[in-house]
């Protein structure tokens, strides 16, 4: 068994607290994704939709094969998440999924801004997260 540290002898309650909110945020992630991928599974055609506003992929395999796996890989590592199987693997992979989550919404907020001259603030799209046009 791991043994504690000074401060951690010191401070019981600050290790407890902080294994908590690890524990609630790996739960919130977790249930997020597995809701969200879900969503997305279920209906593919929509998804497929979605990825293809973005116009990162040509239409074709690598567009179709984007809808197919993502969401479940989204509720694959939600129910690890959840599990607490591989916890650190899922939790660097969903950063990483995240991540270019984040670049694809920044590129097409950008491709929207270049066409409509939009300020930032009031481009509003769906993004394809499942959860509706986002402000």
């Amino acid at each position: 068994m791991k043994e504690l540290s000074q401060q951690e002898k010191s401070h019981p309650t600050r290790s407890i607290s902080w294994a908590l909110l690890a524990l609630l945020a790996r739960v919130i992630v977790g249930g997020v994704l597995v809701v969200l991928g879900t969503i997305k599974a279920w209906d593919p055609v929509d998804f497929l939709r979605q990825i293809h506003a973005y116009e990162i992929f040509p239409p074709g395999l690598w567009m179709n094969l984007m809808a197919a796996v993502l969401p479940w890989m989204e509720i694959g590592l939600g129910l690890m998440l959840l599990s607490g199987i591989m916890v650190r693997e899922a939790a660097l992979l969903t950063a990483g999924l995240l991540f270019v989550f984040t670049a694809a919404v920044t590129w097409r907020a950008a491709a929207i801004h270049a066409q409509t001259g939009l300020a930032w603030c009031l481009i509003q799209f769906d993004c394809g997260c499942g959860t509706g046009v986002v402000k």
